[in-house]
């Protein structure tokens, strides 16, 4: 599915502002359109939001701090993510017009998931619900593209962070070689 131009901008803004922030452009890669099929199939979904596939495209094979610790893209296991999530559900309530065709986007191990519900797969820029094990089922965002926004890295913070390790006399932890001039 093709993404509007808003959304699209909107998904790209967010990136260039990460990047000029700091993130280096070369931490993250993106999906193909094969792989993005794949994950696609894993979940037996057939097709997903423009807005996501563009989201795919610059960060889904490598997605460096966006994310960090949790599996996303092409590092998700979506079909077990999946069983996960509607397990979760089946236990929390399940407001969703048709869950067994969600598509699962990340998971925080086995207890929080960002999902799609199945009929908004085929919008372009859909809502984001938070799944959230002995929680609740909430609707997190109102589009993936703001959702996108919500999860971009503060490198600013990050950069906050480092500075005072080497302050401390810490060595570097793993995650600044995706920052410029760190």
């Amino acid at each position: 599915m093709e993404s509007t131009p808003e959304a699209m901008e909107r998904i790209h803004a967010t990136f260039r502002r990460v990047l000029s922030d700091g993130l280096r452009q070369d931490a993250v890669s993106g999906a193909s359109g094969e792989q993005i099929a794949g994950l696609a199939a894993a979940q037996s979904v057939t097709n997903l939001p423009g807005a996501l596939h563009q989201v795919y495209h610059l960060i889904g094979a490598r997605s460096a701090l966006w994310l960090a610790g949790s599996p996303f893209g092409t590092a998700l296991d979506g079909r077990a993510a999946k069983s996960r999530a509607l397990a979760t559900l089946a236990r929390l309530g399940d407001p969703f017009a048709d869950a067994s065709a969600m598509y699962v986007l990340v998971a925080y191990g086995e207890r929080t998931f960002h999902v799609i519900d199945g009929p908004d797969l085929s919008t372009d820029d859909p809502p984001v619900w938070l799944i959230s094990e002995d929680e609740a089922v909430i609707r997190g965002w109102d589009a993936v593209s703001e959702w996108f926004s919500a999860m971009a890295p503060d490198v600013g913070l990050y950069r906050e962070r480092l500075h005072l390790m080497r302050q401390s006399g810490d060595p570097a932890p793993p995650w600044a070689r995706h920052l410029t001039g760190a």
